[in-house]
């Protein structure tokens, strides 16, 4: 099948199969596009291009000459594929865990810049549109990250330029139609068996109640990241 057929079968799958449309499209493309040899290549790339978003975000830049930080991102990205999954080295793994972190990478990089500057015109469109498409990866990234970016907003509400405002609100958008999905209240329902005949409401309530106290690991980077962020804006105030 074509590239354009793995997309529109993606975009079908909101309602049939998980609303993490971006992962999915990866999943298939990787499994039905790419033979083994390729995929490991593109794999690869991947990969790579998580670790540069992640040292971009977080190696200070008079620092990123130096092989220590960027040592140090590597040796946590490898420890974490060494699981009993192997968390990278198969299609469907990569397709979610890569893809849903270098899309939050790339939100968290777009985010901090423009908590220093403002945009406008069509740039500020693309951004808006990138924010929205961004949400449809792995939910567990998407929605904790929406619940942290509502309260920096909430907090710094007087300070905040309107073109982040609209980005973090098409995120928030995006990940809200993700987690409330037909396809995933649908493979929540036949899962647990308890929310046949209970209305949509109530269902995303109790899929709420049920998911988020597991997230704790991404809470507290939320948290970390989103403080430090409050504490470098005070300083340059």
């Amino acid at each position: 099948s074509s590239v354009f057929q793995v997309l529109a079968d993606s975009v079908r799958g909101y309602w049939e199969s998980a609303g993490r449309v971006v992962c999915t499209f990866f999943m298939r493309f990787y499994s039905g596009y790419l033979g083994e040899q390729l995929f490991n290549i593109f794999n690869t790339v991947m990969f790579a291009v998580l670790v540069f978003l992640i040292g971009s975000f977080c190696i200070p830049k008079r620092s990123r000459s130096s092989i220590a930080g960027w040592t140090t991102i590597f040796m946590f990205l490898y420890v974490l594929s060494t699981g009993e999954d192997e968390l990278y080295y198969w299609g469907a793994g990569a397709g979610t865990y890569i893809v849903s972190a270098i899309m939050t990478m790339i939100y968290l990089l777009i985010f901090k810049k423009l908590s220093a500057s403002n945009v406008n015109g069509l740039l500020q469109v693309f951004l808006i549109l990138l924010g929205f498409i961004l949400a449809f990866q792995n939910e567990g990234f998407a929605f904790p990250l929406s619940v942290a970016t509502l309260l920096y907003l909430a907090y710094h509400r007087h300070t905040l330029g309107k073109t982040l405002i609209f980005f973090s609100f098409a995120f928030m958008l995006g990940s809200v139609m993700n987690v409330c999905s037909p396809s995933t209240l649908a493979r929540s329902a036949s899962a647990n068996g308890v929310f046949t005949g209970m209305s949509l409401l109530k269902a995303i309530f109790l899929r709420a109640y049920w998911v988020l106290p597991s997230l704790r690991l991404a809470y507290l980077t939320i948290i970390l990241f989103f403080t430090g962020l409050a504490v470098n804006r005070r300083k340059t105030l």
